[in-house]
């Protein structure tokens, strides 16, 4: 109804309404939880650029494991993650399994998922320090109370906990080929998984099973926005939906962020009209710039930026002799760059000896905020310190 509050879900990692296409890769897992240990996707890796739904998709297959009488740990892999595991999370999950398992069967309408551990909290000390077998003493509580067994999700990979990082791929490594009910799924953007993924004691998760996000197509995008608008007592008309879709470009993040702004921008009318959707649009470009692009450019080299802001001026693919010419160096020296831009799913290579920018609004984002005479001083500057 008109005036009411908005369905959309604003915010990294908040999961949105309708998570519209990527049902079949909750399938997958759906799949998964349902077979006995050694199932292909009970080890697994969720990679994608920043605002792609990777956090949003480990929600939804944490949801899928409690549904299934699976008991879901779930954490970031920030500095000493692990250590926070065992004697913080795995002791509070072990204290309120029960009360969890009994909210997620309301909460699904799916009965005969509660399950009590009787586990006494004078017992934390009888928790292993080690990590490996910290998992596996969890395991072995939740599968003999009845539980199907133990999902532990690790978000936010990155380079700062690689030796953690390497410690927990052994210890799954382990309970995977002892056939413990176990399943572990991390998400990461790409150039921290492949950095995690080069380290020498990953050798195991390189051969888990990898999802590799896209952008929705228009359809979704459609589906993702008129749903929860006609869900919430609204309408939104034809053209209003277009521009929309045309606005969003397929990126997950921006249809959160376009559907919050376009149910904002009249909340007392009953259809959401064209207008509302191209000042939505307007307010779109400025937050992905801050919230998205800034971010993933400030974290660049002065020479990575320049690469960037030179296919920039560009308005479609980038010739990569062009760039070339642009900041006076040699295709042959740009490759480096040009493959520190494809890890890190800024840029995208549609065919030989071409380049394009691969998020939504970075060319224009680039041509407003950044130049590329500066970032070529400060290269040279740097260089002849």
């Amino acid at each position: 109804m008109a005036g009411s509050h908005s369905p959309f879900s604003v915010g990294f990692g908040k999961s949105p309404p309708l998570l519209s296409g990527r049902d079949q890769e909750v399938g997958r897992f759906e799949e998964a939880f349902d077979s006995g240990p050694g199932h292909s996707h009970q080890t697994a890796l969720i990679v994608g650029p920043r605002g792609y739904g990777k956090t949003v998709l480990l929600n939804a297959i944490e949801d899928a494991a409690w549904q299934r009488g699976w008991v879901a740990l779930s954490t970031s892999a920030t500095r000493g993650f692990t250590d926070k595991l065992v004697e913080s999370l795995i002791p509070t999950v072990l204290k309120t399994v029960d009360i969890n398992m009994e909210r997620r069967s309301r909460m699904t309408g799916i009965g005969g998922l509660g399950f009590s551990l009787n586990w006494e909290p004078s017992r934390t000390e009888e928790i292993p320090s080690d990590i490996r077998f910290a998992l596996v003493y969890i395991t072995d509580m939740i599968v003999d109370s009845g539980g199907a067994g133990v999902l532990l999700t690790v978000d936010e990979i990155g380079p700062r906990s690689r030796s953690e990082l390497e410690e927990l791929a052994s210890a799954v490594q382990h309970l995977v080929r002892d056939d413990y009910p176990f399943a572990f799924v991390g998400a990461g953007i790409p150039e921290n998984i492949a950095d995690l993924l080069s380290a020498e004691g990953t050798t195991f998760i390189r051969r888990a099973y990898r999802s590799d996000l896209s952008r929705l197509t228009d359809a979704e995008v459609r589906e993702a926005l008129r749903q929860p608008i006609q869900a919430a007592g609204r309408n939104i008309n034809a053209d209003a939906l277009t521009a929309a879709v045309e606005a969003v470009q397929g990126y997950p993040y921006a249809v959160q962020l376009i559907g919050q702004e376009m149910w904002q921008h009249d909340p007392d009318a009953k259809t959401i009209e064209a207008e509302a959707a191209r000042s939505a649009a307007q307010v779109l470009r400025s937050d992905i710039g801050r919230m998205v692009h800034d971010p993933a450019l400030v974290a660049l080299s002065n020479m990575d930026r320049a690469f960037l802001i030179a296919m920039a001026q560009d308005d479609g693919p980038s010739k990569m002799s062009r760039i070339g010419d642009r900041i006076d160096r040699e295709p042959s020296y740009l490759s480096m760059y040009r493959k520190r831009l494809l890890d890190a799913s800024l840029i995208e290579s549609p065919g030989h000896g071409v380049v394009q920018l691969s998020l939504p609004f970075l060319r224009d984002h680039l041509r407003n905020h950044y130049n590329l005479e500066y970032e070529l001083a400060e290269v040279a500057m740097r260089s002849n310190r």
